[in-house]
Protein backbone atom coordinates (compact mmCIF):
# COMPACT_ATOMS: atom_id res chain seq x y z
CA UNK A 1 0.00 0.00 0.00
CA UNK A 2 0.90 3.59 -0.42
CA UNK A 3 -0.41 5.67 2.92
CA UNK A 4 0.04 9.20 1.13
CA UNK A 5 -0.66 11.12 4.28
CA UNK A 6 1.97 9.74 7.07
CA UNK A 7 2.14 12.11 9.21
CA UNK A 8 2.94 11.71 13.45
CA UNK A 9 -0.33 11.78 13.88
CA UNK A 10 -0.96 8.49 11.62
CA UNK A 11 1.58 6.71 14.02
CA UNK A 12 1.04 5.27 17.14
CA UNK A 13 2.69 3.26 20.26
CA UNK A 14 1.41 0.98 22.47
CA UNK A 15 1.03 2.04 25.79
CA UNK A 16 4.41 0.55 26.80
CA UNK A 17 6.29 2.96 24.18
CA UNK A 18 7.78 -0.51 22.48
CA UNK A 19 9.10 1.12 19.38
CA UNK A 20 8.69 -2.48 17.80
CA UNK A 21 4.93 -2.06 18.12
CA UNK A 22 4.09 1.30 16.30
CA UNK A 23 1.23 1.08 14.74
CA UNK A 24 0.31 2.97 11.05
CA UNK A 25 -3.35 4.21 10.81
CA UNK A 26 -5.93 5.99 8.47
CA UNK A 27 -5.72 4.55 5.95
CA UNK A 28 -8.55 6.58 3.92
CA UNK A 29 -5.91 8.01 1.44
CA UNK A 30 -3.85 4.83 0.82
CA UNK A 31 -3.57 3.18 -2.49
CA UNK A 32 -2.48 -0.33 -3.83
CA UNK A 33 1.00 -0.37 -4.58
CA UNK A 34 2.19 -1.10 -8.37
CA UNK A 35 5.53 -2.51 -8.25
CA UNK A 36 5.41 -2.40 -12.02
CA UNK A 37 6.26 1.26 -11.34
CA UNK A 38 3.87 2.35 -14.74
CA UNK A 39 1.09 3.53 -12.63
CA UNK A 40 1.76 7.41 -11.72
CA UNK A 41 -0.16 8.68 -9.21
CA UNK A 42 -1.84 12.60 -9.88
CA UNK A 43 -3.98 12.81 -7.17
CA UNK A 44 -2.81 15.53 -4.88
CA UNK A 45 -3.53 15.11 -1.55
CA UNK A 46 -1.78 14.88 1.93
CA UNK A 47 -0.75 17.00 4.69
CA UNK A 48 1.53 19.96 4.13
CA UNK A 49 4.37 19.74 6.29
CA UNK A 50 4.42 16.23 5.57
CA UNK A 51 3.86 16.27 1.21
CA UNK A 52 6.26 15.51 -1.45
CA UNK A 53 7.15 17.37 -4.16
CA UNK A 54 6.58 14.58 -6.50
CA UNK A 55 2.52 14.60 -5.31
CA UNK A 56 2.26 18.30 -5.56
CA UNK A 57 3.64 17.82 -9.39
CA UNK A 58 1.05 15.33 -9.70
CA UNK A 59 3.24 12.02 -10.52
CA UNK A 60 3.95 10.07 -8.03
CA UNK A 61 4.38 6.27 -6.80
CA UNK A 62 5.27 4.53 -3.48
CA UNK A 63 8.42 6.85 -2.82
CA UNK A 64 6.57 9.86 -1.67
CA UNK A 65 5.90 7.95 1.26
CA UNK A 66 9.46 7.82 2.09
CA UNK A 67 9.65 11.38 2.09
CA UNK A 68 7.51 11.71 4.90
CA UNK A 69 9.27 9.51 6.56
CA UNK A 70 12.33 11.99 6.09
CA UNK A 71 10.07 14.56 7.24
CA UNK A 72 8.75 12.82 10.48
CA UNK A 73 12.39 11.88 11.06
CA UNK A 74 14.00 15.60 11.15
CA UNK A 75 11.08 17.00 13.11
CA UNK A 76 11.09 14.10 15.78
CA UNK A 77 14.88 14.59 15.94
CA UNK A 78 14.77 18.87 15.89
CA UNK A 79 10.86 19.57 17.10
CA UNK A 80 10.65 21.60 14.15
CA UNK A 81 9.34 21.04 10.34
CA UNK A 82 11.93 21.39 7.29
CA UNK A 83 9.99 22.95 4.96
CA UNK A 84 8.04 25.43 7.20
CA UNK A 85 5.53 28.29 5.58
CA UNK A 86 2.73 30.24 7.13
CA UNK A 87 0.51 29.07 4.86
CA UNK A 88 0.32 26.24 2.60
CA UNK A 89 1.39 27.85 -0.68
CA UNK A 90 4.43 28.35 1.40
CA UNK A 91 5.33 25.33 2.75
CA UNK A 92 4.40 23.88 -0.96
CA UNK A 93 7.25 26.09 -2.40
CA UNK A 94 9.80 25.56 0.18
CA UNK A 95 8.83 21.67 -0.56
CA UNK A 96 9.47 22.16 -4.05
CA UNK A 97 13.50 23.84 -3.66
CA UNK A 98 13.99 21.14 -0.99
CA UNK A 99 15.78 23.02 1.05
CA UNK A 100 16.48 22.44 4.55
CA UNK A 101 20.08 22.85 7.17
CA UNK A 102 20.74 21.25 10.34
CA UNK A 103 21.99 24.63 11.96
CA UNK A 104 19.74 24.55 14.74
CA UNK A 105 21.26 23.85 18.27
CA UNK A 106 19.31 20.87 18.75
CA UNK A 107 20.93 18.98 15.37
CA UNK A 108 24.75 19.33 17.33
CA UNK A 109 24.06 15.72 19.35
CA UNK A 110 22.22 14.35 16.29
CA UNK A 111 24.66 11.74 14.19
CA UNK A 112 25.89 12.70 11.15
CA UNK A 113 24.62 8.56 9.89
CA UNK A 114 20.94 10.22 11.49
CA UNK A 115 21.35 13.97 9.13
CA UNK A 116 22.65 11.41 6.06
CA UNK A 117 19.34 9.31 6.31
CA UNK A 118 17.23 12.40 6.76
CA UNK A 119 19.46 14.13 3.50
CA UNK A 120 18.62 10.69 1.14
CA UNK A 121 15.09 10.47 2.03
CA UNK A 122 14.71 14.29 1.38
CA UNK A 123 15.89 14.03 -2.20
CA UNK A 124 13.60 16.27 -4.62
CA UNK A 125 13.97 13.53 -7.32
CA UNK A 126 12.46 10.86 -6.59
CA UNK A 127 14.45 8.02 -8.72
CA UNK A 128 16.92 8.73 -6.77
CA UNK A 129 15.34 8.96 -2.87
CA UNK A 130 15.59 5.23 -1.77
CA UNK A 131 13.13 2.46 -1.86
CA UNK A 132 11.84 1.25 1.63
CA UNK A 133 14.00 -1.59 1.57
CA UNK A 134 17.12 0.63 0.81
CA UNK A 135 16.23 3.04 3.87
CA UNK A 136 15.67 0.24 6.31
CA UNK A 137 18.92 -1.08 5.12
CA UNK A 138 20.49 2.58 5.92
CA UNK A 139 23.67 2.66 8.46
CA UNK A 140 21.80 4.69 11.04
CA UNK A 141 18.63 2.21 11.05
CA UNK A 142 21.15 -0.98 11.13
CA UNK A 143 23.02 0.81 14.44
CA UNK A 144 19.38 2.38 15.82
CA UNK A 145 18.92 -1.33 16.22
CA UNK A 146 21.42 -2.14 17.98
CA UNK A 147 22.29 1.09 21.08
CA UNK A 148 19.66 4.01 21.82
CA UNK A 149 21.05 7.10 22.97
CA UNK A 150 19.19 8.07 26.08
CA UNK A 151 19.64 11.91 26.61
CA UNK A 152 18.77 11.69 22.23
CA UNK A 153 15.49 9.52 23.37
CA UNK A 154 14.32 11.47 25.82
CA UNK A 155 14.19 14.56 23.39
CA UNK A 156 12.60 12.93 20.61
CA UNK A 157 9.47 12.15 23.35
CA UNK A 158 9.62 16.19 23.73
CA UNK A 159 9.42 16.39 20.19
CA UNK A 160 6.57 14.49 19.67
Amino acid sequence: MIHRDLKPENILLEPDMDFNKMKIIDFGTAIPYDQTGKRGQTEVLGTPFYIAPEVLAAKYNEKCDLWSIGVITYMVLSGKAPFYGKTDPEIYARVKEGKFEFSAPSWKQVSVDAKDFIQQLLTVDAKKRPSAQEALSHKWIRMSKETVDIDLAGNVFSNM
